[in-house]
């Protein structure tokens, strides 16, 4: 059985975009629909959420299929980071403290960038995690 939270929002899209098809009848579906429509065909099949809010099964699955080779493009461009360990007598002078902190970055195409900003400990490992994984 599909959970009742999920039912609402599948139900809630299909009405949003019979909504916008009445305003705007020769425009396309915004990209925040067919986000949220294939979000919801995670946890329903293609078909299924195609039906329910008037949309062409073929290319929500398109779209599907796209977002699940860009997701393991990424993980695969991870491996590829390298990390570099602070020596230890560095990290200690650094922890509770505002320090300047000068991060450089290559990825293998050879993109570079370097962020440079004061910050704690605590904040600069909450920006590379959030970095690593949002992108």
């Amino acid at each position: 059985m599909f959970n009742t939270s999920l039912t609402n929002e599948l139900d809630e899209l299909a009405e949003q975009v019979a909504e916008w098809r009445q305003r705007h009848p020769e425009r396309y579906i915004p990209r925040s629909y067919w986000t949220r429509s294939v979000e919801l065909a995670k946890h329903y099949t293609v078909n299924v959420v195609a039906k329910q809010v008037g949309v062409d099964a073929s290319y929500l699955r398109h779209k599907v299929q796209r977002e699940v080779s860009d997701t393991k493009s990424v993980a695969a461009q991870a491996k590829d980071i390298q990390f570099i360990e602070l020596p230890t007598h560095t990290t200690k002078n650094i922890l509770g403290y505002d320090h300047p902190v000068t991060m450089r970055m290559k990825n293998p195409k050879g993109l570079e960038i370097e962020i440079a900003f004061t910050s704690g400990i605590d904040e600069l490992f909450r920006f590379v995690k959030q970095l690593v994984l949002e992108g």
